[in-house]
């Protein structure tokens, strides 16, 4: 599989509540991280056997999740959101065509409206494309 152009993490919850990567919710001009379209982005996101994460405009892959799940997700599964029972998985997305803000967020709506979501921003040339 192709190289990631960016790589992060993402943490759904954690010791600081309901926040992703320790924030709440700030308003629409602050950013968890900034991306480049018609790039590859590969995040490892924890937090997600509490809190079934959910990305808006761009599907992910799921690459990497615990060998002992039984649950619905698998490996190679192209999602939007996806719950795990276990705290091991690595999402991978392209960034194509799009520019703007991208809306991340815990998908149980009581978490998300005390503040569990966050903002990517993706610049670069809208319609451009990963190849």
């Amino acid at each position: 599989s192709a190289t990631a152009d960016q790589t992060g993490t993402l943490e759904l919850g954690g010791s600081s509540g309901l926040t992703v990567n320790g924030n709440s919710f700030v308003d629409k001009h602050t950013f968890l991280d900034t991306f480049t379209t018609g790039q590859i982005v590969e995040l490892s996101v924890t937090g997600i056997q509490n809190h079934p994460y959910h990305q808006h405009v761009n599907h992910f892959q799921i690459t990497t999740m615990s060998a002992t799940d039984s649950t619905y997700f698998q490996v190679g599964d192209w999602m939007d959101t996806v719950f795990d029972s276990s705290d091991d998985l690595t999402i991978r997305f392209y960034t194509d065509k799009f520019t703007g803000r991208m809306v991340v967020h815990c998908h149980i709506l009581q978490h998300e409206d005390q503040g569990m979501m966050g903002l990517w921003y993706v610049n670069g040339t809208e319609g451009a494309e990963y190849s």
